[in-house]
C-alpha cells in the first residue's frame, strides 16, 4: 500500500467508487439516480476546497481516499463557496439531466443539512477532515494509514488540533479507537430522504496531534 496525493485523471474512476461505495448507503438517493459526472463533480467540489487530497493505492488503484484541510483563518471556510455555487449551477441550470429529480431533492436535504456542522464546528486553528472513506473489500487498515498522512501534514502545517465531523449512521467509532475526543454532538436532518425513519446525532471529534 501506498499513501499518495489524489491524480485527477488517474484516480478519478477509482475514488468515484470508493465514495460510492463509502456513503452509499447514507446518499442513495444521489448514487442511483445521478450520472457519474454529478458525482464527479460533487468530489471536486471538495477536492478544490482542500489543501490535501490523499489516497491509498493498493496495487495501482485508489481503494481509499481523504480529502482534507490545513488552511486556517477567517476565509478558511469561505473557500468552499465558489466551487459549491458553480456546483449548485451546473447541477441545477445548465447540466439538470446529470441529477434526476429525486438526487436533486436529497442533495438539496444534505447541502441544508451540512449547516450545523459549521454552526458547532470548534473554533480556533485546526486541520480539518472533510471526507474519508475506503473501498468495502479494503478495509481493516487504510483509514488508519490516510490519518496517519493527514495528521502529519497538520504537524508540518504548525497546527496541534485535528478535527472531524461525522454522525452515528457512519464510521465514528473508527475515530474514538484513533484517539480523537467527541466534542459536540446534535440532531442532523441531513438524511431525512435516504434513511427517513432514523433519527440521526451529528459529532464533532477533535484529535490533539
Amino acid at each position: 500500500m501506498e499513501i499518495r496525493a489524489y491524480d485527477p485523471e488517474r484516480d478519478r474512476d477509482a475514488v468515484r467508487a470508493c465514495f460510492e461505495s463509502g456513503f452509499g448507503r447514507t446518499m442513495w438517493p444521489i448514487v442511483k439516480y445521478s450520472e457519474p459526472r454529478a458525482i464527479d463533480d460533487m468530489i471536486e467540489v471538495d477536492v478544490k476546497s482542500c489543501n490535501v487530497s490523499l489516497v491509498a493505492d493498493i496495487d495501482g488503484i485508489a481503494r481509499g481516499v481523504l480529502l482534507g484541510s490545513t488552511r486556517t483563518g477567517p476565509g478558511s471556510e469561505l473557500r468552499t463557496l465558489p466551487y459549491l455555487f458553480a456546483f449548485i449551477y451546473r447541477r441545477w441550470v445548465t447540466d439538470r439531466p446529470a441529477m434526476r429529480p429525486f438526487a436533486r431533492a436529497a442533495l438539496r436535504r444534505t447541502l441544508i443539512g451540512e449547516i450545523p456542522y459549521y454552526i458547532h464546528s470548534p473554533r480556533g486553528e485546526s486541520a480539518e477532515i472533510y471526507d474519508l472513506t475506503t473501498m468495502e473489500g479494503y478495509r481493516g487498515g487504510l483509514g488508519r494509514a490516510l490519518v496517519d498522512a493527514f495528521v502529519e501534514e497538520a504537524r508540518r502545517a504548525g497546527l496541534n488540533r485535528v478535527d472531524v465531523g461525522t454522525d452515528t449512521e457512519l464510521a465514528w467509532g473508527f475515530y474514538e479507537r484513533y484517539g480523537f475526543q467527541r466534542v459536540r454532538e446534535f440532531p442532523l436532518h441531513i438524511y431525512d430522504y435516504s434513511l427517513p425513519d432514523r433519527d440521526v446525532t451529528g459529532y464533532i471529534y477533535s484529535l490533539t496531534i
